[in-house]
């Protein structure tokens, strides 16, 4: 309990209470900084929110430099987990030049509101 409390001390707060709004650019770099993931390494593009007659979205690419498979997977699980309503639409592998696991990984995502 004392870990979860550490990494993530949001998910301590009363279920009761109003969830935040989704913020791409606040989630991503909060994220890959509880994973040893240093904003430098990491390159955020969002898009403009889509309303159609029923349904809001927005779309984003995150680029990770120079990351190991690990810090990746565990940036792109706690993302996923924190919020149910974004959903991956494609993850690009790319082996980096430098030392063994090193990869830049190209993510697409979209959220829906």
């Amino acid at each position: 309990m004392d870990e979860i409390l550490k990494l993530d001390p949001e998910r301590a707060t009363d279920s009761n209470e109003a969830p935040q709004e989704f913020s791409y650019s606040s989630e991503v770099y909060r994220v890959a900084g509880l994973c040893k993931i240093p904003a430098s390494k990491c390159t955020l593009t969002s898009k403009q929110p889509v309303e159609t007659r029923d349904q809001r979205t927005q779309g984003a690419t995150v680029v990770l430099q120079d990351v190991d498979i690990q810090s990746f997977a565990k940036f792109h699980d706690t993302l996923e987990f924190r919020w149910p309503g974004l959903e991956t639409e494609r993850i690009k592998l790319t082996a980096a030049k430098g030392p063994a696991n090193t990869w830049r990984i190209d993510i697409m995502y979209k959220y829906y509101y």
